[in-house]
């Protein structure tokens, strides 16, 4: 409904997400185009197209500067960037982490790229599981600072030399790299709406929350607590519902 009274109004809306940095069927474009789809979020079922925000591998960012209390620069996927009005649609629920998932954690949160993802959560240095690394090279290959290295055919990551970028976490094939999620859920939040304020600031922005199904922790866990009337609600409500909405095309419509 909310896409077509956009429409109506001559918008042109997309839904979006950014890719996850923990493994799974979100942690690149391609695959977490197809989990949307397989959860009813296709342009067939909701009137309009999904747009993967920070790119195939969650490189694609724009820097937003904001100069806030602990973050200064936010990396938020491109395509978010691009949008002239912003809408969340958000399904409320609890979050083990930042107590409650509403439309500041969704935002801030969805909407950053993997880079991203990694201030909020960390000092942004992952880390190789030398039980699951093979020694392929890809990390070392697609890393421009030379952090991870091979030895002995497995992959350790140099700290001093990472960035935090996360490339080496989207092209690893045997998800040995994973991040070092920080112990301090107070900046978490606090990172968390400093990047909820980058997206929104400077233009246009309207939110609404569905509380339905609450579900005791985020969305992408398996589990859920009752009433759960859908018949796999944790994978439905996982694509926080983004809408965004371009209207350099019809601008004249919306204002005459």
């Amino acid at each position: 409904m909310v896409a077509d009274y956009v429409k109506e109004l001559g918008g042109k809306a997309f839904l979006t997400d950014c890719n996850t940095l923990y493994v799974g069927s979100r942690k690149n474009a391609l695959d977490h185009l197809d989990t949307a789809y397989v959860n009813g979020f296709s342009p067939l079922q909701t009137g309009c197209h999904v747009i993967i925000g920070d790119g195939l591998k969650g490189t694609d960012e724009t820097i937003v500067p904001i100069d806030g209390e602990y973050v200064k620069e936010a990396k938020i996927g491109h395509a978010i960037m691009d949008a002239d009005v912003f809408i969340s649609l958000t399904h409320f629920k609890g979050h083990e982490t930042a107590g409650f998932g509403g439309a500041i954690k969704n935002i801030g949160m969805g909407c950053g790229s993997r880079a991203g993802k990694m201030e909020q959560h960390c000092e942004g240095k992952p880390s190789a599981d030398k039980n699951l690394c093979v020694g392929c090279g890809a990390c070392s290959r697609i890393c421009a600072h030379g952090a991870p290295v091979i030895t002995d055919g497995k992959a350790t990551i140099d700290h001093d030399r990472c960035v935090g970028c996360g490339r080496c976490l989207a092209v690893c094939p045997k998800d040995a790299i994973t991040a070092n999620f920080a112990d301090s859920v107070f900046m978490l939040n606090c990172k968390m709406a400093e990047y909820a304020y980058a997206v929104c600031k400077d233009r246009p922005c309207f939110h609404i929350s569905l509380i339905c199904d609450v579900s005791p922790n985020c969305d992408c866990h398996a589990e859920n607590d009752i009433p759960n009337n859908s018949t796999n609600n944790s994978q439905v409500l996982v694509f926080n519902i983004i809408l965004l909405i371009d209207f350099r095309v019809k601008v004249t419509k919306i204002t005459n």
